[in-house]
């Protein structure tokens, strides 16, 4: 090999190798669910990150260096970042599934159903969703509905046919998600293909820019699940960063329950990401840039939001100005009036407001008042009366207090006499009499003592940490709250989430209405008897009862 050629050949290796961390380097989803600017100048972002498999990625606010926020391009300063469970809040979902002929191999359409089955569980009670279709033609399966069976049931009867236009489905879905009153909107996206119009019938002639501009309008991030080798992905993956979603690709169907299931996860646990904005209040859309960085990889999601300006002040009506009386009056020829006039208001200037005082209306003539007389005697003599009777009640000695209650004397056998006798305890409860000279005696002992309380032991694993705790006492609560016997820093754990209790000797789990529920074993309990090895689920945190501590 020539020097020459070997020099090129190094060069190219040098390429490659300068390229490769920066691909590797593209791999976390960054979705930005919503933008808050109703507070302006106050500003929140609702973003989740995720791998390049959905899955959630937990812990970012501990990291001061995880997260970038540009305002039009400008870096804020002073934003706060924070872990939230948006489990209140509803979210309106649509399911926009791919049902062309090539979905009929491999066993990709049962598996889409049933991953897109499993995504319908995870909704809350107050989240929506639809169902839409599309091959040779684009079909509302299932309406906007909170139902989550007929969600289910619009899933289940999916069959593939025909073409894929994929473009048209999502200006399709994002015009019916338009009509949607939820803030929070989504739409997941399976497809295992690419556009691909069907020859005998027109298409709507809908671009990929199109596709983009109608879910950004309908404010609809794109969750985009492409499934095999014959994807898009250059496609998909504008299709997630133009709508400030995420695009996750896997290889075989079987793979998809668990993305569906991701994605449900990361729709609940999101970090909200707040700061005061220096923008005027200017009524304008501005941009709002998120980028994350997490184990040398990176992601970035756009927004918008409008810089809100106070209201207007409420005009007030200004006083009507009142003339100044004159200094002098204006001569009058003389004349005798025909009638007597009405009587003149007398006006006086009061800093810069006049006001008006009405001239006293003429005494009536008196009348006849003798009435008026005799009931003021009446109440006169009824005053006088009371006061009377309040005094010589005053004056009343008050009547001699109760004598004290006897006092029990006791004897040198310790019993109170005149009280009901010393009650001894049964012949069977083990009870001894111990005799002494001089006639004393006193009573020891007393009924055996309980059998020792069973202690149960808890191994609890929660992010990658381990522990074990011994429960002994009648009550132990697990949640959040850091005072808990069993606390769990968990999102998705309520402050009082469940309690075991140690009744008879046996151990039960009672849920204590949690918001998110107790699962023991994967079922919602309400109320469980606890048997060994039994596994609890409370958020992330998995719980295993090992049985009675040593």
């Amino acid at each position: 090999m020539s020097p020459a050629r070997t020099r090129r050949c190094l060069a190219v290796l040098l390429v490659l190798a300068l390229l490769a961390p920066v691909a590797e380097a593209a791999g976390l989803g960054l979705t930005m669910h919503q933008v808050d600017s109703s507070q302006f100048p106050k500003v929140r972002a609702f973003v989740s990150v995720a791998n390049d498999q959905g899955v959630r990625i937990a812990d970012l606010e501990q990291d001061p260096q995880a997260f970038e926020v540009l305002e039009d391009d400008k870096p804020v300063a002073g934003f706060q970042v924070e872990p939230i469970v948006a489990s209140q809040e509803p979210v309106a979902v649509a399911l926009v599934i791919d049902v062309s002929g090539s979905m009929k191999d491999e066993g990709k359409m049962d598996a889409a159903m049933q991953a897109a089955s499993a995504f319908v569980d995870t909704m809350g009670t107050k989240d929506g969703g639809a169902v839409i279709s599309f091959s040779k033609e684009v079909r509302v399966v299932q309406p906007y509905t909170a139902d989550k069976a007929a969600l289910k049931g619009a899933i289940g009867g999916l069959k593939p046919e025909g073409a894929t236009l994929l473009y048209d489905a999502i200006a399709e879905s994002a015009t019916l998600m338009g009509f949607v009153q939820e803030q929070r909107k989504v739409m997941v996206l399976l497809t295992d293909g690419e556009n691909e119009p069907p020859v005998d019938r027109p298409s709507k002639n809908t671009t990929l820019d199109a596709a983009i501009a109608a879910a950004k309008n309908a404010k609809t991030p794109i969750f985009a699940v492409g499934l095999g080798s014959g994807v898009k992905r250059d496609v998909l993956d504008k299709l997630a960063a133009g709508t400030a979603g995420q695009a996750v690709y896997v290889a075989k169907a079987d793979q998809l329950r668990q993305v569906f299931l991701n994605l449900g996860d990361q729709l609940r646990r999101q970090y909200v990401i707040s700061y005061a904005s220096k923008l005027p209040g200017d009524d304008k859309q501005h941009t709002l840039t998120v980028k994350t960085k997490y184990r040398g990889q990176t992601g970035e999601a756009k927004g918008t939001f409008v810089a809100k300006g106070a209201p207007p002040p409420t005009a007030t009506a200004a006083p009507k100005p009142t003339a100044a009386p004159s200094a002098a009056p204006t001569a009058q020829p003389t004349a005798a009036p025909t009638a007597a006039p009405a009587p003149t208001p007398t006006v006086a200037a009061v800093t810069k407001t006049a006001v008006v005082q009405p001239t006293p209306a003429p005494t009536p003539p008196p009348a006849d008042n003798t009435l008026l007389y005799a009931a003021a005697g009446v109440g006169a003599l009824v005053v006088i009366g009371g006061g009377t009777a309040a005094f010589l009640l005053l004056r009343r000695k008050p009547a001699p207090p109760p004598p004290p209650a006897p006092q029990p004397v006791y004897d040198d056998r310790t019993e109170a006499i005149g009280i009901s006798p010393l009650r001894m305890p049964p012949a069977d409860a083990g009870a001894t009499m111990v005799s002494a000279a001089g006639g004393e005696g006193t009573v020891v002992g007393g009924p055996p003592p309980p059998p020792p309380r069973p202690r149960g032991r808890l191994h609890v694993v929660h992010q990658g940490a381990e522990r074990d705790v011994v429960i002994e006492q009648p009550e132990t609560i697990l949640g959040r709250e850091p005072t808990n016997p069993v606390a769990i820093k968990d999102p998705l754990a309520s402050r009082r989430h469940a309690k075991i209790t140690i009744e008879n000797g046996e151990f039960w789990i009672e849920d204590l209405k949690s918001l998110n529920g107790t699962r023991v074993n994967g079922e919602v309990i309400t109320r469980h008897k606890l048997a060994k090895n039994d596994q609890i689920k409370i958020g992330d945190a998995t719980i295993t009862f090992t049985g009675e501590a040593d």
